[in-house]
């Protein structure tokens, strides 16, 4: 029985894929030839190529065009119209510098039958344009119509050089594809070039795809998408063609997504067959932590519970992503999955991305647990040694049931008797490796990863597809939304601390950020410990405290306590209070620099306020404005829905920062958006799930194939 491809992508999914190891085989030998072999590239111009990251001949055929000009329409002189962008072809009649007030500018006039126009340039090497101009030169002329004298006029033309027999060049006539700039190439240059690799390899591409999948989603041949692509038929929109919405581009978007969701179900589909743990879900220690809650969950807690019960009962590990907004209630929804795992006979690795937050879980933890007879202890780096071993030997004879943590809980010496379940918490903070290290500390753990940074569609349906996702979209009845005000006048801060005076009148505290923990020479930020000093002239018939990261644990502990039972009444601070602390009476959120925050950080901090009974406030306050800082400040304004806010973040910063792409291993799609191109990545996913489940039949060897040689870059990613 013959080894094939559909075993081997199954044993890597399975036993993990191996950079460079036997799992991968180069099918495309495309991938492996110098573009040196091209006409018209060879050596020199090859090495010109490599800085753009173009080595091989599959890279030249995929290095598309950023736009496309339509120069079907060759006007003569004078019919040119104001104001538009248009092709002349003409001979060169005069060439002059000429001096514009203190500017020099180089002048050439074109002539044809019809009329002139002068072609100017502010910007120009004088040797250069000389010694590349003459007259009586046929030149080709491409750019916005203006009028000046009443002489036609074009500013910085796109210019091209045209032989006298050359009429049917890729240059006019035609729909004409403008590269990124190759460091060397004219444009004219990089034409011939794409055009001889096109007629030479383009047939050589074998198209992975297969024929129901093009049928079904209506898609064309490889071969003629990236033809048309590079020299676009003279029968297709323009306006198609430069919004990236050709039905050519349709199809090598549709491969970048349908290729990444394939390896993805597939590594779903590994999951599922790996044998998990069995939990009864009947038991009364999930009945009795019920009745220790003071509150009653809400529909859709309930439903999330429902959701997790069901993965842990299955057989199967369970890998869920919970998100809900901040204040939803995710702990509470996770501690039952705990409460399961430890009514069955399991432990549980609780892990935090920074001490405070998970010293806020521990306590919020043995609260809700009390008189269960549960053992729960806190893991951290800042503990005794002795204190420390007790703790790791409580974990290795099984005495301790749940252990709440920070990195510390991958650390070497850290074993568990019986781990049944993974709790992470805020998980996007975590490096692949933390998250692959806690889980080998288990035969086959469950696990819930959660986030109070809600997700967008767009990236459940790539980043997080192997994973099954529960939604916390409503609040608790008790939460109200927080009123948000922008101000951004040196004149409004006296208006601002006046709305600080105002409520802590009424007994409210107030939380004031900054950016920065002291003041720096590189960026003129308020710090935190000189504005805690101004804050507490302004304000000193209250207690105002400083906090931040390079405080020590004790007094750190000590601040946080008396800010939580009314002590002081204004914390300033960094961002350690982003996550973790939770104070009802805090009515203000003062965010300072608030240009200087991302979208889904300052949402986060918007979040510490409003968590009790009265109405709360969120003050950002920015130093001035990019484009993009405008977009985040404007959207805070304007809703308070985490989802939504979530997807102007991706708009805005784009899927590779909003993971972090070093610790997330998405992958740097080439030409696909997962943004703009989303309709596509849902059809792309549709289509590689159904074939993936048996749904659609096709010829997986052949598929496979293709993923292996590849996608292999991108599998360390899928592989978490």
């Amino acid at each position: 029985m013959s080894y094939t491809y559909n075993d081997k992508i199954k044993k890597c999914f399975t036993n993990g894929f191996k950079s460079g190891g036997r799992c991968f085989f180069n099918i495309f030998y495309m991938a492996d030839v110098s573009i040196r072999y091209v006409k018209g590239v060879g050596p020199q111009r090859a090495n010109l190529f490599e800085k753009k990251g173009i080595r091989d001949l599959m890279s030249l055929l995929y290095f598309l065009p950023i736009r496309y000009e339509d120069r079907r329409v060759i006007k003569s002189i004078g019919d040119l119209q104001y104001g538009r962008k248009q092709v002349v072809v003409g001979e060169v009649h005069k060439i002059a510098v000429k001096n514009i007030g203190r500017r020099k500018i180089f002048e050439m006039i074109l002539r044809d039958r019809t009329g002139y126009l002068s072609l100017v340039w502010f910007n120009f090497e004088y040797q250069r344009m000389v010694k590349r101009f003459r007259q009586g030169l046929k030149l080709l002329s491409y750019g916005d119509v203006r009028f000046y004298n009443n002489l036609a006029q074009m500013i910085h033309p796109d210019i091209e050089e045209l032989d006298q027999e050359d009429d049917n060049s890729l240059s006019f006539n035609r729909i004409v594809p403008i590269y990124s700039v190759v460091e060397g190439f004219s444009q004219r240059v990089m034409r011939g070039i794409m055009r001889n690799a096109i007629d030479k390899y383009a047939q050589e591409l074998i198209d992975p795809l297969p024929v129901q999948v093009k049928e079904k989603y209506i898609l064309p041949g490889l071969q003629e998408a990236i033809y048309n692509l590079h020299f676009p038929g003279n029968g297709l929109s323009i306006d198609a063609l430069n919004n990236r919405g050709s039905i050519f581009h349709k199809r090598v978007i549709f491969d970048e997504f349908f290729f990444f969701e394939m390896a993805i179900a597939l590594k779903k589909q590994s999951t599922m067959k790996k044998n998990g743990i069995i939990f009864s879900v009947s038991n009364d220690v999930v009945k009795r932590f019920e009745k220790n809650l003071p509150f009653t969950l809400t529909k859709d807690q309930r439903t999330c519970v429902n959701e997790i019960f069901k993965d842990m009962s299955s057989g199967y590990p369970m890998n869920r992503l919970l998100q809900g907004d901040v204040g939803s209630g995710k702990t509470v929804v996770a501690l039952y999955a705990a409460m399961l795992a430890i009514s069955n006979g399991y432990q549980i690795a609780f892990m935090a991305p920074t001490e405070i937050l998970a010293e806020q879980h521990y306590k919020t933890i043995g609260n809700l647990t009390k008189n269960m007879g549960i053992n729960i202890a806190l893991l951290k780096g800042d503990i005794s040694n002795n204190e420390r071993k007790q703790r790791i030997d409580e974990l290795s004879n099984g005495t301790l049931n749940l252990v709440v943590g920070t990195h510390a809980l991958i650390q070497p010496d850290v074993k568990f008797k019986s781990l049944g379940l993974i709790i992470i918490d805020e998980q996007h903070r975590f490096g692949v490796m933390q998250r692959m290290e806690l889980k080998k500390k288990g035969n086959n753990p469950h696990t819930l990863i959660m986030t109070a940074t809600p997700i967008p569609r767009t990236l459940t349906m790539s980043a997080y597809g192997d994973l099954d996702i529960s939604i916390i979209k409503e609040l608790p009845p008790e939460r109200k939304h927080v009123k948000t005000y922008l101000f951004y006048r040196d004149s409004q801060r006296q208006e601002i601390y006046t709305i600080l005076k105002d409520e802590m009148k009424k007994g409210h505290q107030i939380y004031v950020v900054y950016p920065l923990i002291e003041e720096s020479d590189v960026l003129e930020l308020r710090a935190a410990t000189k504005m805690y000093e101004e804050l507490k002239c302004v304000f000193n018939e209250y207690k105002v405290e400083l906090l931040h990261g390079k405080i020590k644990d004790e007094e750190r502990n000590l601040i946080m306590n008396r800010f939580r039972t009314g002590e002081s009444n204004m914390l300033v601070a960094t961002t350690v209070i982003e996550v973790g602390i939770d104070v009802p009476n805090a009515t203000v959120m003062l965010i300072e620099h608030a240009e200087r925050f991302g979208l889904s950080q300052l949402h986060q901090l918007r979040g510490r306020v409003g968590r009790g009974s009265e109405e709360a406030i969120c003050i950002l306050y920015a130093h001035g404005f990019t484009k993009d800082s405008k977009k985040r400040l404007s959207a805070m304004v304007k809703t308070h829905d985490g989802f939504k806010i979530a997807e102007i973040d991706l708009e805005i910063r784009g899927p590779g920062e909003m993971l972090g792409v070093k610790q997330s291993g998405l992958p740097d799609f080439k030409i696909a958006n997962i943004v703009s191109d989303v309709d596509i990545l849902k059809m792309a996913k549709d289509a590689a799930f159904d074939i993936v489940s048996g749904d659609m039949h096709v010829d997986k060897e052949a598929l496979y194939k293709h993923l292996y040689d590849s996608y292999k870059k991108n599998v360390s990613f899928i592989e978490v």
